[in-house]
């Protein structure tokens, strides 16, 4: 324990006694000498006195949780250094294989479906080499030690088998059913979703044994679609006391003013979507001298107010990112940051950091200045205020029209930059996005396509232009950040796809060796010029490798530049707040993170981290709107659809519907008659007739049935539209009619 002097009082000094800080247990555990100790025998070489015992305990468990502890055998604590072999995270594959991340190593160990030693998905294991490599190209291992269980839950369906009750687990990373008991377990009905962890791994009969913790109702229910997602991705809602007592400290702008520059009465703007809440950057624009213009791009100095090493910031790093569903978000901070003291609302003196840009009128950036500053926005925009403004409509009395001058600048601005990406290789990634409508009971009551005006442009080439300055400084300064990096493809992915493109255009192959941007840029030209550009456009982007965050700066070929990092999020993304924070060590001439050992060695933690937590809330904003389309598709059994096909299997193939940006399965059993599946050219050819069903062909579909739970939808080919593809065959509704009776459709199958 450390103690301190409190105060002098008649004579005497008092001693206020302290938890050891997270450094000085790690700085113990690391010791050269030191050996696996339980917790109590921890607690004594820390001297850690009786009362405060309970605290250090929870903060042991914490330490252990995030990664930085690990609990071995016989309960004892120990530094991942002192291990043998290799420790790190399990994710278990439906298919029964698995992966182990190891922090520092590049490549994930691959885990044979016999090599998990009981091992699940989520639990932290010692993993050993095998020596040789997966036919993946990845090191190939076993699980010899289970060092921490993980306490995930997992979510199902309520089922009763015989005399025993299972829960029907939806998650694909655990494969087998669990065996709960309900008694005493209120409203648990037959067909319920819900929570269970996992109590007994190796029970005598074969399964799992469970625990019920929560019963979250019927499945058919909209209002449960919400819960669902955030349980099944595990995403964290709720902020501890501490976390949220570090949000609420007030932290007055006013000893900032001396040192920051004083933008207070520059006419500054915000424009977001409408329902935006928490507004992290406004822009302001003049022109210069030399008929150019002066870009501001204002962030929200974040970083103020989440200080390092606070419960806030571990908790916000816990979270990566926010995750915006379709009518709530789950936000990385607590809401009176995100949405009050950090967001640049209107009328409202705000910390900022601000990239100046000056450019030509040709649209090139001559020199850019990055400082903190104090501002205070004057206007809340969404994007369809200002597409009327570009677009020349009368603003009427709304006070829209103050603006008109700096938003057609700023429109004249945007499309230079645009201009200036696409020439050095930018690919424009603009697929068709669903916009969903929600009812107050969650159920939707539309679906369209969300509109891509020149408003949203202009804020985007803003933002990027923003982030390429700020990285071109923490380049030519070496400061410790985040790269945005984005690796070039596969030639091979690229050119399985061209293949298809080639049959589209019936012309000889283009040579795309060694592929760069520009190249890729070209294939997707060629793939607009084509009918259903749209899903070619998608093939392509698909066979693109994931941006993530590193801090070794290694390109971003989607953007065709270098030197590329996240600034301008930082309400909603933590790789942005430690921009921030590295970049106002920079400005302020601080010296000490050019030699700060541990900034430079947690980077490359943090950006493995933010980058699974980010595809992570990506998964659960796909999950959430497919969940609410096939609501809506639910609605419409047996009706029929333009759509094109999207995806083709052996199996069968999956159809696109036009109207609704939503696909199915159609099972090649329906065709009615044998085929063979083509995989290069991507498509199922009928033996009988010769018809070739291939990516891209337009078809008239059928809904047939939609499972909820499997987040399933089965489709039919219309009869009177495909008789070339069909045989006898004749839907009705969600039944199928052959000439022997009826059979009802198939639902369980497994995805793509």
């Amino acid at each position: 324990m450390l103690k301190q002097p409190l105060h002098e009082w008649r004579g005497c000094f008092y001693w206020i006694y302290m938890l050891p800080t997270r450094d000085q247990i790690l700085d113990l555990l690391k010791a050269p000498d030191y050996r696996a100790l339980k917790m109590k025998e921890l607690a004594t070489r820390l001297d850690v006195t009786q009362p405060e015992y309970r605290n250090f305990r929870a903060s042991l468990k914490e330490m252990v949780e995030e990664g930085l502890l690990v609990k071995g055998s016989g309960n004892r604590y120990a530094h991942k250094s002192h291990i043998s072999g290799d420790v790190g995270a399990l994710r278990v594959h439906r298919k029964g294989f698995g992966f182990v991340s190891v922090p520092g190593k590049e490549a994930d160990f691959f885990i044979g479906k016999g090599e998990m030693n009981g091992a699940l998905d989520g639990d932290t294991v010692r993993v050993e080499s095998r020596g040789y490599w997966s036919r993946e190209g990845l090191p190939q291992g076993y699980i010899s030690e289970i060092i921490a269980e993980s306490k995930k839950e997992f979510m199902g369906l309520l089922r009763r088998r015989g005399q025993r009750w299972i829960v029907d687990v939806d998650d694909v990373s655990l494969p087998r059913d669990v065996f709960v008991d309900i008694q005493g377990v209120e409203d648990a009905v037959e067909g319920y979703r819900v929570t269970v962890k996992i109590i007994d791994r190796k029970s005598e009969f074969r399964g799992l044994v469970g625990e019920i913790t929560d019963v979250l109702g019927d499945p058919e229910s909209a209002h449960l679609d919400y819960d669902t997602v955030v349980r099944r991705f595990s995403i964290q809602e709720a902020f501890s006391t501490n976390a949220l007592n570090d949000a609420n400290v007030r932290r007055h702008i006013g000893e900032e003013l001396g040192r920051r520059r004083d933008l207070r009465s520059q006419p500054c703007v915000t424009i977001d979507p409408e329902a935006a809440r928490d507004h992290d950057d406004a822009v302001a624009i003049e022109r210069t001298a030399e008929n150019g213009y002066r870009l501001f791009v204002h962030i929200a100095d974040v970083s103020h107010y989440v200080r390092e090493e606070t419960a806030l910031d571990r908790e916000a790093l816990q979270r990566g990112c926010s995750t915006y569903l379709i009518d709530r978000v789950v936000h990385m901070l607590p809401e009176e940051l995100a949405a009050k003291q950090c967001s640049l609302v209107p009328g409202e003196d705000r910390l900022a950091l601000t990239v100046q840009i000056e450019m030509g009128t040709d649209g090139q950036v001559i020199l850019s200045d990055i400082y903190e500053s104090v501002i205070c926005s004057q206007a809340r925009l969404n994007y369809g205020q200002v597409q009327s403004i570009i677009d020349g409509n009368k603003t009427g009395d709304d006070g829209l029209g103050e603006w008109n001058e700096q938003l057609r600048w700023m429109a004249e601005l945007s499309q230079l930059r645009q201009q200036i990406r696409l020439e050095r290789g930018s690919l424009e990634l603009d697929v068709p996005e669903a916009v969903i409508a929600l009812d107050e009971e969650g159920e939707p009551v539309s679906i369209g396509r969300y509109p891509r005006w020149e408003s949203n442009r202009l804020i985007e080439e803003f933002m990027l232009v923003a982030n390429e300055c700020v990285g071109r400084f923490c380049a030519k300064r070496n400061v410790p950040v985040l790269y945005r990096v984005h690796a070039p493809p596969s030639t091979e992915k690229v050119e399985s796809v061209f293949k298809l493109l080639d049959r589209g255009r019936k012309q000889g192959k283009a040579n795309i060796q060694p592929l760069k941007p520009k190249d890729f840029q070209r294939l997707l030209s060629q793939a607009n010029t084509l009918p259903n550009a749209t899903l070619y456009s998608k093939l392509l982007l698909r066979s693109l490798s994931r941006a993530e965050y590193k801090p070794e700066d290694e390109g971003h070929f989607g953007l065709g530049c270098a030197q590329y990092l996240h600034f301008t999020s930082p309400i909603r993304r933590y790789p942005d707040l430690l921009v921030h924070r590295a970049l106002k060590r920079a400005l302020r001439g601080d010296p000490s993170w050019k030699n700060d050992r541990n900034w430079w060695s947690d980077l490359g933690e943090y950006g493995r981290q933010t980058s699974t937590l980010e595809r992570k809330a990506e998964a659960a904003e796909r999950t959430y709107k497919r969940m609410k389309q096939l609501r809506y598709m639910k609605r419409h059994i047996g009706d029929v659809f333009e759509g094109c096909v999207s995806g083709v299997l052996r199996s069968g193939f999956f159809v696109e519907i036009d109207e609704f940006l939503v696909d199915g399965y159609v099972p090649s059993s329906d065709l009615n008659q044998p085929v063979d599946f083509d995989g290069e050219k991507q498509r199922l050819v009928l033996r009988r007739s010769r018809k070739a069903i291939e990516l891209g062909m337009p078809v008239r579909v059928v809904v047939c049935a939609v499972d909820l739970n499997a987040l399933e939808m089965d489709l039919a080919l219309a009869e009177d539209e495909n008789a070339s593809l069909l045989g006898r065959q004749h839907v009705v509704g969600g039944w199928r009619k052959k000439k022997k009776g009826m059979r009802k459709t198939k639902k369980k199958r497994k995805g793509r």
